[in-house]
């Protein structure tokens, strides 16, 4: 330290110059300190500091310490001060999150102010990290129960400036500036509920050989933990590519006498293009039987509403038949692999439950003749011999015996059905199940 004087007006504090501090976990250097008592202790004639003043501080962590929970519920009593930080700079030497980007935590033009009593602390801060235009900060916190209640606000934020990427990462930011809030309250590390509102970063998922890349535009999230039980909320998170609007939640929960955690997946996507969506999905799941089953089913399509539904253990996710999957399709082709039949310009709803596809009022293009009013019935999971169609059909009738030749394997009824010739189209209803292995088909 420089110097040290005593001032009385315009009221009396004590000013300190060139302070330098060294410590084995940190450095400073501070121009200039005011300290002011506080006024309350003196009327009682005890001493006591009651506003500290920062003036350009340059603090540099040399040692900091490892992430993780130290000090959680220990009762500390801070002391009744004000700091006030003007113009402060903060740099990182030691980062202790391995995640991190060397200096991807280091900040400047720092100002605010950080007031404490015994039972309350209270900060508002605004500043320039490395990864952000601004970042201002208000929260407060009761340290005798550690609740707490923090808002945030970043403008210019890039997540690629902060992070560092590892070769085995499976989600890799992508560079994109975007600005949002936060809101977190909670208390402790096990009780909080944070929301984000705002822009959302883009991001690739690598998971095998390729990555597929999500173009994130917005939406608001909710991350809550109450116990052992956490949760993600979701409304409105929007992307361009691939294009859709997504709902829901994803929780995991342990039940009651259960040794492992359950998964409730609740998620809904509005105005979607499966087609793109499915390319990703294959791009990330392609060594997932279920992933490849269902995106073989429903192929390119427009969506005007899909909703998937799981809840078990993690193991569950391998079958199929613990999911419920419903999609209103606006239009898509749809391939039933048994009995091996290609329908397109589908359009309609459809429900997979059970291990079964099944719809009703449904229409669909078989080659060049129109099913409409259709109903279907398709065991898709593995054993499953369910296969059920009914419908009015407008037929091509040039097209329909080698149309029906290729869905019914019945040797007499594919010789006598390859006899019949025409031309022009008909109209009629057709129907075919109800299972594989008994197997009837009437045309009216």
């Amino acid at each position: 330290m420089e110097s040290m004087r005593w001032h009385w007006t315009p009221l009396p504090h004590l000013t300190l110059k060139k302070v330098r501090v060294k410590h084995s976990a940190f450095t400073a250097e501070i121009p200039r300190i005011t300290l002011s008592p506080q006024w309350s202790a003196l009327l009682k004639h005890q001493a006591g500091i009651g506003l500290v003043e920062l003036n350009n501080p340059q603090i540099t962590i040399i040692n900091a310490p490892p992430a993780g929970r130290q000090g959680q519920g220990e009762i500390f009593t801070p002391p009744s001060v004000t700091v006030v930080i003007k113009n402060g700079r903060l740099a990182m030497d030691s980062i202790p999150f391995s995640r991190i980007k060397n200096g991807g935590l280091n900040c400047r033009e720092i100002n605010g102010t950080v007031s404490s009593t015994a039972d309350l602390v209270r900060l508002e801060l605004n500043f320039t990290p490395t990864f952000a235009g601004n970042i201002s900060l208000a929260g407060k916190l009761n340290p005798r129960d550690f609740t707490y209640s923090l808002a945030l606000n970043s403008s210019n934020f890039q997540l690629t400036k902060l992070l560092a990427v590892k070769n085995d990462d499976i989600f890799i930011p992508l560079d994109s500036t975007i600005n949002f809030s936060i809101q977190a309250d909670g208390k402790g590390w096990d009780d909080f509920d944070v929301s984000i509102n705002g822009e959302l970063p883009d991001l690739a998922v690598k998971r095998l050989e390729k990555p597929a890349r999500f173009d994130l535009a917005g939406g608001a999230l909710r991350l809550s933990k109450n116990g052992n039980n956490m949760s993600i909320g979701l409304l409105d998170v929007q992307a361009n590519e691939p294009e859709l609007t997504l709902n829901g939640s994803i929780e995991r929960y342990v039940p009651e006498k259960s040794a492992v955690p359950f998964w409730r997946l609740d998620l809904t996507a509005e105005e979607t293009d499966l087609t793109a969506v499915g390319h990703d999905i294959m791009t990330v799941f392609a060594d997932n039987e279920i992933a490849r089953t269902v995106c073989n089913i429903v192929r390119e399509a427009q969506v005007d509403e899909a909703h998937y539904v799981f809840d078990g253990p993690l193991a569950d996710f391998n079958s199929l038949d613990k999911m419920l999957i419903e999609v209103d399709i606006a239009t898509s082709t749809i391939y039933l692999p048994n009995p091996d039949l290609l329908l397109t310009r589908a359009s309609g709803p459809i429900v997979i439950k059970n291990g079964k596809l099944s719809g009703d009022n449904l229409t669909a293009w078989l080659n060049n003749s129109k099913g409409t009013n259709g109903s279907v019935i398709v065991g898709i999971s593995k054993g499953l011999k369910d296969f059920y169609l009914d419908l009015d059909i407008d037929a091509d009738i040039n097209e329909l015996p080698k149309a029906l030749h290729h869905l019914i394997h019945f040797p007499d009824f594919q010789t006598e059905i390859m006899k019949f010739h025409g031309a022009g189209r008909a109209d009629g209803h057709l129907t075919m199940g109800e299972t594989l292995d008994d197997f009837s088909v009437k045309v009216a």
